[in-house]
């Protein structure tokens, strides 16, 4: 995935907390794609992107995120929308 440092730093935290390769990650991703993650990680993800934007993610558009693709564009909104 050719990433902006948003991005980049979005799949740092995912990469982080699975313990596995920023590599292997891209924006197609799914839960189901990476071991350990499950509803309670899902949790602990959400949180520590949040710590990371330092910014409330709206947890209807979390909810609506297909992959990490989507993950990282709600991110980048709500980031976007708050510095305004």
């Amino acid at each position: 995935m050719d990433m902006d440092d948003f991005s980049k730093k979005i799949v740092d935290v995912i990469a982080s907390l699975f313990k596995i390769s920023a590599a292997e990650i891209s924006a197609d991703t799914v839960a189901m794609d990476v071991d350990g993650w499950d509803s309670l990680t899902h949790t602990e993800l959400i949180l520590l992107i949040e710590e990371e934007i330092d910014r409330p993610l709206p947890i209807a558009r979390v909810m609506d995120c297909e992959n990490v693709g989507d993950l990282i564009e709600v991110a980048r909104e709500t980031s976007v929308t708050a510095d305004q």
